[in-house]
């Protein structure tokens, strides 16, 4: 459980350390960056947690059963009930919006895909054998 301090920071210090946190946070755009970032910031215990509520919260809204989370991340029912009942409350509207937005994303970029592929020869063995065949005959 995490430990915070019992001496409060003045405001103004508070809310210039959390704009310095969220701007350090805001700049991260490689994942090995951020991989060696938050091993250096966050103990392994801390890491754990933070993906481990992720992932709960990432399943939720792929309405995986309560049962299938608790197996699968090895997390104990109440904490799969807190998040979901937070996430009814709309805790977690902003995570859901950033799923949703990547999704689309993910989306737009395979019909991108599919449709530069198109009229192109299949990848993998034989890619070529037609232009190889139409050559021949010709």
């Amino acid at each position: 459980m995490p430990h915070i301090s019992k001496r409060k920071l003045k405001k103004k210090a508070f809310l210039k350390m959390n704009d310095r946190f969220y701007a350090v946070m805001a700049s991260l755009k490689d994942k090995n960056f951020g991989r060696l970032f938050f091993g250096d910031l966050l103990s392994s215990t801390e890491r754990i947690m933070l993906a481990k509520r992720l992932a709960v919260i990432l399943m939720l809204f792929n309405k995986y059963p309560f049962t299938v989370v608790e197996k699968t991340l090895k997390v104990s029912p109440s904490t799969v009930g807190r998040l979901w009942k937070g996430m009814r409350g709309g805790d977690f509207d902003n995570i859901k919006a950033i799923i949703v937005d990547a999704k689309k994303k993910r989306g737009f970029i395979d019909d991108l895909e599919i449709l530069l592929s198109a009229g192109l020869p299949p990848r993998g063995r034989g890619r070529w054998k037609w232009f190889y065949d139409m050559m021949n005959k010709e």
